[in-house]
């Protein structure tokens, strides 16, 4: 789960990985926000399982939660939205 807010010009990340999905090596909380992070401009960390980031660019947070869901279907690997 990847939850995102933006206020004041700013964005903050919040991604929660289950821990199945850790110790399974298919997904990180940490990583997650990283990716997003990058495209607002921001940084982040956390724990394998919760991890939250801050960003500077709210304009692209659509490109961030973009970039969001490209990486986790990849790293679960699902289908792209609307592919059959």
């Amino acid at each position: 789960m990847l939850a995102a807010s933006a206020a004041g010009g700013k964005i903050m990340l919040v991604a929660m990985v289950s821990e199945a999905l850790v110790k399974q090596g298919r997904a990180r909380a940490d990583e997650w926000v990283t990716v997003c992070s990058d495209v607002v401009g921001g940084s982040g960390g956390g724990k394998p399982t919760m991890a939250q980031a801050g960003g500077k660019d709210a304009q692209k947070l659509p490109q961030a939660l973009e970039t969001a869901e490209a990486w986790i279907r990849e790293k679960l690997a699902l289908p792209k939205q609307g592919d059959p």
